[in-house]
């Protein structure tokens, strides 16, 4: 409606709503890949997104 391409399309909208499954054992045995705890993931992806200006802070 702006006259340019959207953030995200809808088929990669479509592909995050389904559940994906995958197995890093082999990263982590090849490559010694650690896994980051999911709390630890997201709180560190928001505070990126807020320090980029993709979403506000939280109020209260």
């Amino acid at each position: 409606m702006r006259g340019k391409q959207p953030d995200i399309t809808p088929e990669a909208a479509t592909l995050t709503c389904h559940a994906l499954r995958v197995d890093s054992s082999e990263a982590r045995h090849e490559l010694d890949y650690l896994e980051t705890p999911l709390d630890t993931l997201l709180a560190d992806t928001l505070d990126w997104m807020r320090s980029e200006g993709m979403v506000g802070r939280a109020s209260g």
